[in-house]
């Protein structure tokens, strides 16, 4: 219990100085320079937390302009640790901008709230993100929601216009949380980790803080071949991960995972 107690100890007084000292960026440079001091603290945060993390493949740079970096989603902690291995814009929902706490944590690292829900919640963005993707990298989870990790759900086309209309390579990523405490993180132990469905954050995170060790795998995949149609881009990207992760593919009904998480 005490080390679970100086954990949380260690964990608020980051984000308190997080809160304290940040300010919501009010243009694009503004947001790269706190994607960038995010980065620190999300490091920071990472160690706090005991996430391991273990990168495999390349992340593409470009000297000209940014990568749209797309991603398979599992909690609230994976835009964490892709920003603490390298700073980016990351695009997350309307619904998680309304959450008092995460929302504004959110703002102050530099995200861009967009309605991910809808089929055509990106459409209108696409101008706004390809602005984005010219000066650096933007990450996107186009499942637009969170899951346990057993299955990959169906990504959103819309952001896949933003990289053609920027001309900018789409580089597909996975994440996959594959131990806790060093046992395989399946069933119970899966669910302290990832964050999903009905979940509510708080309830989560005591969970999280209870574990001295959660092993992480990120792995960058072989950017997309140039393509003129987002609906390919989408598929493709969809069928790397879907091969990396060695899972099935599933469609969606109008009524299951509504939860748009950070």
């Amino acid at each position: 219990m005490l080390r679970i107690a100086l954990r949380a100890t260690l964990l608020a007084a980051l984000v308190t100085a997080f809160l304290i000292r940040g300010r919501v960026p009010r243009d694009d440079a503004a947001l790269r320079r706190a994607s960038v001091r995010a980065a620190r603290y999300a490091r920071r945060a990472a160690r706090v937390l005991g996430l391991r993390l273990t990168r495999d493949g390349r992340r593409l740079a470009r000297p000209d302009g940014g990568v749209l970096v797309v991603a398979n989603h599992l909690s609230w902690i994976d835009p964490l640790l892709m920003a603490a291995h390298h700073p980016s814009v990351f695009v997350t929902s309307v619904e998680t901008g309304e959450d008092k706490v995460l929302g504004r944590l959110c703002a102050l690292a530099g995200c861009v709230f967009m309605e991910r829900r809808k089929r055509n919640g990106l459409r209108g963005e696409c101008g706004r993100l390809a602005d984005l993707l010219a000066a650096g990298d933007v990450v996107v989870f186009p499942e637009a929601t969170s899951s346990d990790g057993s299955r990959l759900l169906p990504f959103r086309p819309a952001c896949f216009a933003s990289a053609l209309t920027a001309g900018a390579p789409v580089q597909p990523a996975t994440l996959r949380y594959t131990a806790v405490d060093g046992l395989p993180a399946t069933g119970r132990r899966r669910d302290r980790v990832c964050w999903y469905g009905e979940m509510t954050f708080l309830p989560h995170l005591a969970r999280l803080l209870a574990i001295s060790r959660v092993e992480v795998e990120l792995t960058y995949l072989a950017p997309l071949a140039a393509s003129t149609c987002r609906k390919s881009l989408a598929v493709e990207a969809h069928a790397a991960i879907a091969d990396r992760l060695g899972l099935t593919t599933l469609r969606v009904s109008s009524t299951s995972d509504k939860r748009a998480a950070a």
